[in-house]
């Protein structure tokens, strides 16, 4: 009746989607109503979780919320026959899919500071180079005020340390030595952020085995030039925007030492992992994940190794899951028929072309990927298509290892956008690969 009202069509449309969106009561719900759809729904949850779905569906009209868009709701409504046969709990596993497919994804977020990650052109997750950052904050006077002073320490330290005698802090010392090599335009600050953090912790390591009469004293001219070494890398990092910003939520960050052997198991299974992994990541960036993972919670102060390999962690899974979730959008059938063409004589569905350039999660996913994805919907099907196919392995690698990139996530409220991703990863194609 009051939709019939409109004097015109437009009108009455407008009327409709109003009333739609409006609670099913004007006033509140009737105590004898309310009472029975109570018992109702109670009966309902108790005999088969496949109703929840309907529920939700009712208990959304009597709240007046809106549906998932024009798009769920015309899927819905058409539903083949040959589904409904299957009975409810066919048709609910069905309408959740069409749930999670419809429900706008968490944005992906950019990587944050910390050693940064990309994909080379073989599709292999690499070391970004530092050219590419965002420089904004850095102080450069200070930078290369305090390059020559830490350099010179450290080449002192080099040139008296005995690498028979401290090997692990000789190690480590190379590898800062290295990284801070070069004009500090080009140096990766959050990678010397975390070799500092190593060389505070095998610096500590190496005192207390002198301590305990394991290993003989430095001499005066090596712990004088270690002492110098770690005394000017402070300032050093505190100069770059990378530095302060890891320093800062490293003194935020207060993980239970339980909390960080936890996240630190699961970061090296996930490390271990991508190392053994050779077709998605090169070794450069599988070695420093590797060490990332080592640092959560080491040394005389924990939190800073967990801040260096948390922020690690998160810029390659960034990278890992936005790769992994591109290469779900194409069935696991439909790779195995390698193109286009032969997955539709097959009788194999995807998402089709149209689909992607209509899918948030998409459009997240190649942004978060930047340079070579994030102009990928302007390329012509069959490249889409191919393009998709070849990040087959990260999809892979994301099911075999989803216990601990959820368990990550979970404990890190930087990550938690992970999780809708892993169970798109996840349930797509479960019995396929």
């Amino acid at each position: 009746m009051q939709i019939d009202s409109g004097a015109n069509l437009d009108e009455r449309a407008k009327t409709g989607i109003a009333l739609a969106h409006s609670p099913l009561w004007h006033a509140d719900m009737p105590a004898e109503m309310s009472g029975a759809w109570s018992e109702f729904k109670k009966n309902l949850l108790a005999g088969d979780d496949a109703w929840q779905v309907w529920v939700n569906w009712y208990e959304d009209r009597l709240a007046g919320r809106q549906s998932f868009g024009e798009a769920f709701d015309l899927a819905v409504a058409t539903l083949p026959d040959e589904l409904w046969e299957k009975g409810a709990e066919a048709v609910s596993a069905r309408i959740k899919e069409l749930i999670a497919e419809h429900t706008p994804p968490e944005p992906i977020p950019a990587q944050g500071a910390g050693p940064q990650f990309g994909l080379n052109p073989d599709l292999k997750i690499t070391l970004a180079p530092p050219g590419e950052f965002d420089s904004d904050g850095n102080n450069l006077s200070r930078m290369r005020q305090q390059l020559p002073l830490v350099r010179q320490a450290g080449s002192d330290l080099a040139g008296v340390l005995n690498p028979n005698s401290h090997p692990v802090l000789c190690r480590n010392l190379t590898d800062y030595l290295n990284a801070i090599a070069g004009e500090p335009e080009t140096i990766s600050w959050g990678t010397v952020f975390g070799l500092g953090v190593r060389l505070d912790n095998a610096a500590a390591a190496a005192r207390r085995e002198i301590a305990d009469r394991m290993r003989d004293p430095l001499e005066d001219a090596a712990q004088e030039a270690l002492d110098s070494m770690l005394m000017l890398h402070g300032p050093l990092i505190l100069a770059t925007a990378e530095g302060r910003e890891l320093a800062d939520e490293a003194d935020r960050y207060r993980l239970t030492r339980d909390q960080q052997a936890a996240l630190r198991e699961d970061a090296q299974a996930i490390a271990q992992g991508l190392k053994n992994s050779p077709d998605i990541i090169e070794r450069p960036a599988a070695e420093l994940g590797e060490m990332a993972a080592e640092s959560i919670g080491e040394g005389d102060h924990p939190e800073r190794g967990t801040a260096f390999g948390l922020a690690t962690v998160n810029n390659v899974t960034t990278v890992l899951v936005s790769a992994g979730t591109l290469a779900a959008f194409v069935p696991a059938s439909a790779a195995a028929a390698g193109s286009v063409g032969a997955a539709a004589a097959a009788g194999v569905a995807w998402v089709g072309y149209e689909g992607l350039k209509k899918s948030q999660r998409f459009t997240a996913a190649t942004s978060a990927l930047g340079v070579g994805f994030d102009h990928l919907h302007n390329l012509g099907e069959v490249q889409v298509f191919r393009r998709l196919i070849a990040l087959a392995p990260f999809r892979r690698f994301v099911r075999a290892n989803e216990a601990p990139l959820r368990r990550i996530a979970q404990n890190s409220t930087q990550l938690r956008w992970m999780l809708p991703y892993i169970d798109f990863i996840v349930r797509t194609n479960p019995n396929q690969e």
